[in-house]
């Protein structure tokens, strides 16, 4: 999965956690563009938060 970003755009998390709450992958995007590999994760549901401050986007996401 790719994400495409702004370039005036600092200090974003990334928090990939399951169904369950569990997190499984927390990362610091750096730069206007990230990759996160979820390869090792089992097939099911998953939800990606973008934290940037006090705001955050939450999408979900299937493995297939």
């Amino acid at each position: 999965m790719s994400w495409k970003g702004n370039d005036a755009i600092e200090d974003i998390y990334l928090l990939c956690y399951d169904l369950q709450g569990r997190i499984v992958e927390l990362e610091s995007i750096e730069g206007d563009q990230h990759q996160i590999q979820l390869m090792k994760v089992e097939s099911g549901i998953y939800f990606l938060q973008f934290i940037r401050g006090n705001k955050s986007i939450t999408k979900k996401i299937v493995k297939m």
